[in-house]
């Protein structure tokens, strides 16, 4: 496929079972074709959603759809921290009036190192797909004024699995979970913050509960 699109062809990917590209390995082609400087469009569908998650070149085996962010500053920083270790891929809708700060407010607390896909005016004449670091978005965002205009999906890769549980002490989060909730609600929490199998922790939290009955 690369040989026949460095070569000037134009290639489609097409699928009798759903959008090409959610939920499947395809979003490595994406992101090969990227590698090369190759464009890459999406065809016109029902959902704004899928369509960027399908060029973004981001993981599409697992994301969470986020609509619009709250429009006061601090509530949108405060929902994006409780974001902040969510793993699977993000998709946002997002306004031209607060991109740029929605943006900076990532880099902030996702990091600069944060994978995004600013997906502007979509299947449209001035269609554009703006991947990068947070950071680097940021910058092309501040230096060109045009690419902060028109209808835009961000997608946002998820946390780094390993880094979300380096900073979570997975013994001390069971304990005072354990605490208030049913060991079976428990582990999915646990599960949802640190990006671990929900069976493991709640073979876990089934232990802590033998345990303390032991002892009593």
């Amino acid at each position: 496929m690369l040989r026949l699109l460095q070569s000037g062809e134009e290639v489609a990917l097409v699928s009798d079972a759903g959008t090409p590209l959610i939920s499947d390995p395809g979003y490595r082609l994406v992101r090969e074709t990227r590698r090369h400087n190759l464009p890459v469009s999406v065809i016109p569908g029902p959902s704004a959603v899928t369509a960027a998650l399908s060029v973004s070149g981001l993981g599409t085996d697992r994301f969470v759809f986020e609509g619009f962010l709250p429009a006061r500053a601090a509530a949108r920083r405060s929902r994006l921290q409780a974001l902040s270790s969510e793993t699977r891929t993000q998709v946002f809708f997002e306004s031209p009036r607060r991109i740029c700060n929605t943006i900076d407010d990532m880099v902030s607390i996702f990091g600069p190192e944060r994978p995004l896909a600013l997906c502007r005016e979509l299947t449209k004449r001035f269609e554009t797909v703006l991947r990068g670091s947070a950071a680097e978005i940021s910058t092309i965002l501040l230096n060109d004024s045009d690419q902060c205009r028109g209808e835009m999906v961000l997608v946002v890769g998820g946390a780094d699995q390993a880094a979300v549980r380096t900073h979570i002490d997975e013994e001390r989060l069971l304990d005072l979970l354990a605490g208030v909730l049913a060991p079976r609600v428990a582990s999915e929490v646990a599960a949802r913050l640190t990006g671990g199998r929900k069976n493991d922790y709640y073979a876990r939290m089934l232990q802590r509960t033998r345990t303390i009955t032991d002892s009593e």
